[in-house]
């Protein structure tokens, strides 16, 4: 199973949010705190890392992958709360306008 890599000058930010919602990887590791550290594992460069492995990762970094975690879901919850504002807008006007 391929870990997605960094592209060239991709914002760290980017790469995260684009491999935690990388398919392949939500299917393999369907737990957000595994395949959140499996991707900060991809962007510092480690290789190979496995399922068992996230047990060896230390608690100042666990922290550091829980907290992006619920960076994440809080910006996940927010594009979603503006994408519904956006469509309830977009309805009421396509009515003013009728």
């Amino acid at each position: 199973m391929p870990i997605p890599k960094p592209k060239p000058d991709e914002a760290e930010k980017y790469f995260i949010s684009r491999c935690m919602d990388n398919p392949i990887m939500k299917k393999e590791f369907p737990d957000n705190k595994q395949r959140i550290a499996v991707c900060y594992s991809s962007w510092r460069g480690e290789k190979k890392m496995s399922k068992e492995d996230i047990t060896t990762i230390g608690e100042e970094e666990k922290e550091d992958i829980l907290d992006e975690l619920d960076q994440l879901s809080r910006n996940k919850a927010k594009e979603k709360e503006d994408s519904e504002r956006f469509k309830e807008i977009m309805a009421g006007e396509g009515r003013q306008r009728d």
